[in-house]
């Protein structure tokens, strides 16, 4: 459904329910990165093979969502960059 015209005051637009918070322990390798969930270590898939070693490193704040018909159960869809204020 499209929509035309000003957004209300607290519209929401987007939606990302599925999405949830995650710590990095150490990057496993150029598409894997061990991230913490709940106190709970997992295997996460990173899709872009790039250093990225401002964003994936030990500590970052991450968002990962279920994956399908991968080898890990977890993908990273972003990274804190720690240049608003948010570590």
């Amino acid at each position: 459904m499209s929509r035309i015209g000003p957004l209300r005051p607290g519209e929401i637009i987007l939606s990302f329910s599925h999405l949830t918070e995650g710590r990095v322990v150490r990057r496993q390798s150029r598409f894997l990165v061990l991230a913490e969930l709940n106190e709970q270590l997992l295997p996460v898939h990173l899709h872009d093979p790039g250093r990225l070693t401002e964003l994936i490193r030990p500590g970052a704040r991450i968002l990962i969502r279920p994956s399908v018909g991968r080898k890990t159960s977890f993908s990273v869809t972003a990274a804190w960059d720690g240049l608003w204020g948010v570590p």
